[in-house]
C-alpha cells in the first residue's frame, strides 16, 4: 500500500507466525496483518527523467543507464522510490550489463572486493558498503560513500566497476522496501 509519503509493506515472517498461531489455537479472532511503514524516497519530487512503467513487468526496479536514474515501481505503476545513480564505467568497458535480473541476496555492512585485473595478487579495490543488493554475479545496487555526485555523464569516464552506485540514503531506503527476488531491469 502506498500513500503520498509512505510505503506500507507486509512483514511476511510476522504474518506467517500470526496466522500459524491462529490456526494452531483454532482462534475465531481476526489476524492482524503486521506491516512496516517506510517513508517514500523521492529526492527529485518525482521529477527525475525516468523511463515510463512497463505494466507487463509489474513491480520492479528500473535502472535507466541513459538518464542515470533508478526507480522502484509498484505493480500499479506508482513510483515508490527514485534516485540519480552512477552505473558502470563505459570508457573502461565496465558498463552495467543490460537485462532483466533479480536481487538474489541482501547484506548490510559488506566489503566489495574488485577483481585482480592487473594480476598483482590483490583485489583492484576494496570498498565498504552499508547496503549491498547483488543482482548479476558481483554486480549489484549499493551505496557508494566515495562518490560526491550521482547522475549526469560521470559514468562515461568515472563510472563504477559495473555496479549501480546509489547515494547512501537512497540505498538505505531501497534496502528497507525491497526483497530477495525483486526484479531489476537495466536498460540503455
Amino acid at each position: 500500500v502506498v500513500d503520498d509519503k509512505n510505503v506500507f509493506s507486509v512483514n511476511p515472517q510476522a504474518f506467517a507466525e500470526a496466522l500459524s498461531l491462529a490456526v494452531r489455537t483454532v482462534s475465531d479472532d481476526s489476524v492482524q496483518i503486521p506491516y512496516v511503514k517506510t517513508p517514500r524516497y523521492m529526492p527529485g519530487d518525482g521529477k527525475l527523467a525516468k523511463t515510463p512503467w512497463n505494466a507487463s513487468m509489474g513491480r520492479y526496479i528500473d535502472v535507466d543507464k541513459k538518464n542515470q536514474v533508478a526507480c522502484l515501481y509498484d505493480d500499479m505503476g506508482r513510483v515508490l522510490w527514485e534516485t540519480p545513480v552512477t552505473t558502470g564505467n563505459e570508457a573502461s568497458k565496465d558498463g552495467t550489463p543490460v537485462g532483466k535480473y533479480a536481487i538474489y541476496d541482501k547484506k548490510t555492512d559488506f566489503t566489495l572486493l574488485g577483481l585482480d585485473k592487473n594480476n598483482d595478487g590483490k583485489p583492484d579495490y576494496e570498498h565498504h558498503v552499508d547496503f549491498w543488493m547483488p543482482f548479476n554475479g558481483l554486480i549489484g545496487l549499493h551505496d557508494a560513500s566515495w562518490r560526491k555526485a550521482y547522475g549526469g555523464v560521470e559514468y562515461l569516464e568515472r563510472g563504477s566497476g559495473g555496479c549501480v552506485n546509489l547515494p547512501k540514503e537512497a540505498a538505505k531506503a531501497l534496502f528497507a522496501i525491497t526483497h530477495e527476488n525483486e526484479t531489476v531491469f537495466v536498460h540503455e
